[in-house]
């Protein structure tokens, strides 16, 4: 049962990935992490249709959780990518390379012989407050560095890729919190709200949430997509090891051969996530202001027009444009 509800989330995810990606590429640029992109965003239906999609999946995600272990869930979500490309390619035009095919093929086998040889196993539903103090230092640290601006000093792509870093780390977080809440909900119902957990994960998801809208908004979705599909997970896995106490088959071949499904997951999800069908999306203009004043909005009219005149053209990298 986690296992179907992991995968159904993964499914959600992924779609709703590429629904919001689509939408926040046409909004006005803000020059850092700033809530009032959520605001622009908020008056798009296809935002707002990625949003329900997104809300629906991390209902399954919470549910797998609530019945699974962190390093069972976890690496089944590195298949959000896989849905993400599908719905892409419905989407869209273009079709996948050999390349992509034999990723995804791999990537699914990798994450296949992870779950069959290492046999993961043991942990503790609720974990104490000392085992959380170092992940939540962390995380603190983070968030206020990114409050503070530093991404503003990277270029556009770079920074999109940064921000996509801290959103994946952030929702892996987020999954190790899920799954104390939903044990205690299991447990006390609504005395859950008198737990730190509680609203530790609200600020951690809203956090990740802001952080993951504001790469979409920067770049294309290949540019965010690898980080926030291979950290997130990763993060949480790593969260189940030394927070929740769950294991993996130790002894020298099965480690050897976890540890080879765990790269060959991450180079799939890089390259899945670098592939053609999302390079690229079409940009929907929120307002004709907002077509005015978005570089990227303009990049995709700018690109329409030159493939009018030239159709053998390439087209240029818009990484000069900044915010």
């Amino acid at each position: 049962m986690p296992e179907t509800f992991a995968v159904l989330a993964a499914m959600l995810i992924g779609c709703a990935a590429v629904l919001q990606q689509r939408a926040a590429g046409s909004a006005p640029v803000e020059k850092g992490v700033h809530p009032r992109l959520l605001v622009k965003l908020a008056r798009h239906p296809l935002w707002l249709a990625g949003v329900l999609t997104m809300v629906g999946g991390y209902v399954l995600q919470a549910l797998a959780l609530g019945f699974g272990k962190l390093l069972i869930v976890e690496p089944l979500l590195v298949t959000s990518l896989v849905f993400a490309l599908c719905l892409s390619l419905v989407l869209g035009a273009r079709g996948m390379r050999l390349k992509d095919w034999i990723a995804a093929v791999a990537t699914v086998a990798a994450l296949g012989a992870f779950l069959a040889i290492g046999k993961p196993h043991g942990g503790v539903p609720r974990p104490t407050f000392s085992h959380w103090m170092v992940p939540l230092a962390v995380v603190g640290f983070v968030l206020l560095v990114s409050i503070a601006g530093a991404p503003r000093l990277l270029p556009r792509r770079p920074r999109a890729t940064a921000l996509a870093v801290l959103a994946g780390s952030f929702y892996g977080m987020a999954d190790g919190l899920v799954k104390s809440v939903v044990s205690l909900i299991d447990a006390q119902q609504l005395a859950v709200v008198e737990h730190w957990q509680l609203y530790a994960l609200l600020a951690t998801g809203t956090a990740a949430f802001l952080l993951q809208q504001t790469a979409y908004h920067l770049a294309p979705i290949s540019t965010s997509q690898p980080s926030l599909s291979a950290l997130e997970p990763v993060v949480g896995s790593l969260l189940g090891v030394v927070v929740y106490g769950e294991h993996l088959s130790t002894a020298a071949l099965p480690l050897t051969i976890e540890l080879a499904s765990a790269v060959i997951m991450i180079a799939g999800v890089i390259t899945l996530a670098r592939s053609p069908l999302v390079s690229r999306t079409d940009v929907i203009p929120l307002t004709t202001a907002a077509v005015d004043r978005s570089p990227l909005a303009r990049e995709h009219l700018d690109d329409t027009a030159g493939a009018s005149k030239d159709s053998a053209g390439s087209i240029e990298d818009p990484d000069h444009l900044k915010a």
